[in-house]
């Protein structure tokens, strides 16, 4: 992403805690010991705790 705003910097954050919070519960960091639906669980937290935060930041900035 080139140039973030505040707003998907905010969300960015978010999916990297949520990452690791995911990270944590699997016990490992190593992405080549990961199995396929690991790695898949993974991108999928990343990608959907971004879009989700977005969202939200986006419905607070409408309601003003």
């Amino acid at each position: 992403m080139i140039d973030p705003n505040k707003y998907e910097i905010e969300a960015m954050d978010y999916a990297r805690k949520m990452a690791g919070e995911y990270l944590g519960s699997l016990g490992k960091t190593d992405l080549q010991t990961f199995t396929k639906e690991e790695a898949e669980q993974l991108v999928s937290v990343i990608v959907g705790c971004f879009t989700e935060k977005l969202a939200e930041l986006a419905a607070t900035l409408e309601a003003r």
